[in-house]
């Protein structure tokens, strides 16, 4: 809303003719302030809410036309890494369907909840999103205090994606599948060593998956991320689990060698079957997807739905998946709200069950 000021000169005349300019003056601001007022919606109200109660929700808050102006999309994770691409490949999509400028700023730290507790206080008017990740949003509250507290913080609003992780070997170990690795650790407990991130992931949370499934006992070496695709490679590890795109790499040029995927269908890319094809179906990957602050309005959640759903179906971003051997796994608002809650259950259960 303007409020537009007039101003005009007074001239020098006599002190009846002054005052009578200052009170048409006053009487034409007093008009076209009122005038501008009422074309904002802030004149004359025939609203029925409550004064001082808040109309966040309600159709008139937000209006049909939304969005209107830019959106932030804050990202809980650094410049650079695999999340902050994803996110910045899909909501540049997803921008061309909204009609508007999707904005990205990466606020890592903490885990993730750094940047989580900022898109969970934000105003749910649908102009400050956020990107999570499973491991951030179920598990990780479960390990550790921080101020965000889970999923019932937030409105989820689209998934975007599963994120394939693999379990790899150095590739002249003659260790060739899940059920030969497994031989190993049970002929010598807690002597095979598999790398792993950090130690309260979903990657660590695998690697003590793997040995409660098969009755072998392993030991899980969190090396940080992205550097227990090294432990194998110098011998530091036996195996490691590791996101997909971190390993394809050295995958391609032979010094690697992909004992299992933990998706429910194979990789693009990657010659290897799923664990669950050889009998470990309790091992997991990763997910991906955009929420809000909690009480987003119905139609918000519709709009912004319809835009990611929009930008996962485009070729460019199917191109861009198969690229970084990412699986592009759209599931609606409904859909991951139900998904998100089942899985803080399962995760919780497993953090009391292994310590994490």
């Amino acid at each position: 809303m303007r409020i537009w000021i007039f101003r005009s000169s007074l001239y020098t005349e006599n002190a009846k003719t002054k005052a009578f300019k200052r009170t048409r003056q006053v009487a034409l601001i007093t008009g076209i302030s009122a005038l501008s007022l009422t074309a904002c919606g802030q004149g004359t109200s025939t609203s029925s809410a409550p004064v001082g109660k808040s109309t966040v929700g309600a159709s008139t808050t937000t209006g049909s036309a939304y969005p209107t102006h830019a959106i932030t999309l804050i990202v809980p994770f650094a410049a650079g890494s695999g999340p902050d691409t994803t996110a910045r490949k899909v909501s540049e999509i997803a921008s061309t369907k909204l009609g508007v400028s999707i904005n990205v700023e990466d606020v890592p730290g903490a885990g993730g909840a750094v940047g989580l507790e900022q898109i969970a206080s934000s105003a749910p008017d649908g102009y400050t999103i956020g990107y999570g990740a499973v491991a951030n949003v179920d598990l990780q509250p479960q390990e550790t205090k921080s101020g965000f507290s889970g999923p019932n913080s937030l409105t989820p609003i689209a998934q975007v994606d599963q994120t394939a992780f693999v379990i790899v070997t150095n590739a002249n170990s003659g260790i060739n599948n899940l059920s030969e690795l497994v031989k190993l650790a049970k002929a010598s407990p807690g002597k095979v060593r598999i790398a792993t991130d950090t130690t309260n992931s979903i990657i660590a949370l695998d690697a003590k998956l793997l040995g409660s499934d098969s009755n072998a006992t392993f030991d899980a070496v969190p090396l940080g991320a992205g550097h227990q695709i090294i432990g194998v490679l110098n011998g530091t590890a036996q195996a490691a689990i590791a996101q997909t795109v971190l390993a394809k790499p050295y995958i391609q040029s032979g010094k690697l060698k992909v004992l299992a995927v933990l998706t429910s269908s194979p990789v693009s890319g990657i010659a290897a079957p799923t664990a669950a094809s050889q009998g470990f179906s309790n091992l997991i990957s990763g997910y991906e997807f955009i929420a809000g602050p909690k009480g987003l309005p119905a139609n918000v959640v519709a709009r912004l739905d319809s835009a990611f759903q929009y930008a996962l179906d485009s070729s460019a971003f199917k191109s861009y998946a198969q690229s970084v051997s990412l699986i592009g796994l759209y599931k609606d608002s409904s859909q991951l709200t139900s998904e998100l809650q089942s899985d803080y259950t399962s995760l919780g259960a497993a953090v009391k069950k292994y310590g994490l």
